[in-house]
């Protein structure tokens, strides 16, 4: 499951520093610039979460054929053996 968000990832970014020459990728890795007041930093994520919300799901369904998830289960036992 981490192999394929971390392929997810690495996919997503690529597509961004197709479209933006020269993006500065380790600034973008660090995460979120946001204001230091807690509320306003809560608000700001929030609007930026509502934002990508119809271009992630745009972007996601591109990879869905590139990054398979394995199915729940599909990994064998669990750690009780069942």
């Amino acid at each position: 499951m981490r192999e394929a968000l971390h392929a997810g990832v690495k996919k997503a970014l690529a597509v961004v520093s197709s479209h933006y020459v020269g993006i500065d990728l380790p600034a973008v890795s660090d995460g979120y610039v946001l204001p230091d007041d807690e509320v306003e930093a809560q608000e700001e994520l929030q609007r930026l979460e509502d934002a990508a919300d119809a271009p992630g799901d745009a972007l996601a369904a591109f990879f869905d054929a590139v990054v398979e998830l394995p199915l729940l289960g599909a990994q064998g036992p669990g750690p009780t053996g069942q």
